[in-house]
């Protein structure tokens, strides 16, 4: 998943494996199997949808502000206040960190 990055560049697979488990579990991940006879590659096959279509590009900017400015719904707000939580620095078990994983010796 992208944007989910641990210290020193590495991704955080542990958080984007929770956050992909939880949409499975809530429904929001497509798992779907074909009937007995029908084709599995033939049952997956979608045809592409233009989502919207915009008169203007000023119409499409108008849009993109309004839908940054919604409020968050309860559960976004739970999801958020959970991972913030989270700590995305290394483990180490008493070794003191140095050289370019240590956020100390970062300059700014």
């Amino acid at each position: 998943i992208r944007g989910y990055m641990a210290t020193g560049g590495r991704p955080d697979q542990s958080r984007a494996a929770r956050i992909i488990l939880k949409d499975f579990v809530m429904g929001r991940l497509l798992h779907c199997v074909s009937p007995p006879d029908v084709d599995q590659k033939l049952f997956h096959q979608h045809e592409r949808q233009e989502a919207r279509i915009w008169h203007s590009e000023d119409d499409k900017n108008r849009e993109a502000r309004r839908l940054q400015n919604q409020k968050k719904t309860k559960m976004q707000e739970l999801d958020d206040r959970f991972f913030s939580q989270m700590a995305i620095g290394a483990h180490t078990k008493g070794v003191k960190l140095t050289g370019r994983l240590s956020e100390k010796n970062k300059k700014k």
